[in-house]
Order: C-alpha cells, then structure tokens, then sequence
C-alpha cells in the first residue's frame, strides 16, 4: 500500500482523495480557532490549486460565519441596538416578535 501523503494545509485521506484546510481565525464570539476544510478528489497539483481557491475565498470574507446560535446571537443585538440609541420601544416590539414569533419555531 502506498503511503499517504501531506502537504501544507492538506492531507491524503485515500489515494487521490485529499482534506483541505485552511485556518479562518478566531471565532468572534468564542474566541475559538476556526479552520475550514474541504474535501477534494484529484491528484497533488489540482489539490494544490483547490487549496489556494479556498485561501482566496476566506481572504475575501466568504467563510466569516460564526458557530454561535441564534439565542446566543440576540441577546448581543439588542445591546448594539441600545448602544446605537434606538428607541425603547423598538427594542421591546423586536423582543417580543423574537421571543414569541422566531425563537419557538426555531427552538433552541
């Protein structure tokens, strides 16, 4: 059997079959690492070129999501909500529409 291979930012999981990761900072809310990974078919060079493609999306923001939940996620808008001066009202109509409307169909 031949040996698996790895290169930077990547690994041979099977022959042709390689996991890409690459890492995306921290976690804004966790302060978590976070590394994306992907999995590509195909041999070392179009490995290595997927893998730059995934560097490339990150360095253009499009894996800047977060891990957190939506209950985690509320509470610090509103206080951006009253840091901003919204109104009072707003920010008791939003609660309520989201402890009533959004939050019991999404669940916890």
């Amino acid at each position: 059997m031949a040996e698996l291979r790895k290169a930077n930012g990547m690994r041979e999981r099977a022959p042709d079959v390689w996991e890409l990761y690459v890492d995306a900072g921290r976690d804004v809310l966790t302060g978590k690492r976070r590394r994306i990974s992907r999995t590509f078919r195909g041999n070392l060079r179009e490995a290595t070129k997927a893998r730059a493609k995934l560097v490339t999306e990150i360095g253009a923001g499009r894996h800047d999501g977060t891990n957190a939940k939506l209950d985690d996620l509320f509470p610090e808008w509103i206080r951006e909500l009253r840091r901003l001066g919204r109104s009072p009202n707003t920010i008791a109509t939003y609660t309520h529409h989201y402890e009533h409307d959004i939050q019991p169909t999404l669940g916890k």
